[in-house]
């Protein structure tokens, strides 16, 4: 899959199976979490490693919208306790409060750490590039004397 993202062709080979000596399985579940884990890998290496900002800002926005609303839903009942329409139990004792904080403050980081990756990709995509021009100008610096001075440039 990584081969394939980065543009090498990717075919099949067919080979010769030999039939197991000793009939014992080696796939148990540790072998799939790790395959599981590689396939997440590979995905997010493919999918996002030029803009994180997609699924960490996702997830990220997500969590910040689901803590708001909480957050609302608590000052709501709030205030309609605090104008005696409807009696609510006090915030301190509702496990909302604290997902809903909780929630929030998650979002707000994961917006972040997805800002910050992209700076970091878009600062390591710039000096890849520029490095890479830089050497040429000197390159073509070099050899422009040598090249004017045996005629192949008129």
């Amino acid at each position: 899959m990584l081969a394939e993202a980065r543009g090498f062709k990717v075919s099949e080979i067919a080979i010769n199976h030999r039939p197991r000596q000793v009939r014992l399985l080696q796939y148990g579940v540790r072998r799939f979490v790790k395959g599981f884990l590689d396939l997440l890998t590979v995905k997010f290496l493919t999918g996002f490693g030029q803009r994180p900002q997609h699924l960490l800002g996702s997830i990220g926005l997500f969590s910040f919208a689901l803590g708001n609303l909480g957050l609302l839903y608590l000052a709501v009942t709030w205030l309609l306790t605090y104008f005696e329409l409807h009696e609510f139990p006090p915030l301190h004792q509702r496990p909302l409060l604290m997902y809903a904080v909780a929630a929030t403050l998650l979002g707000a980081q994961m917006m972040s750490i997805g800002f910050l990756a992209e700076l970091m990709t878009a600062y390591m995509g710039r000096t890849t590039k520029a490095t890479a021009s830089r050497r040429g100008r000197r390159e073509r610096a070099r050899l422009e004397p040598l090249i004017t001075t045996r005629g192949f440039i008129e």
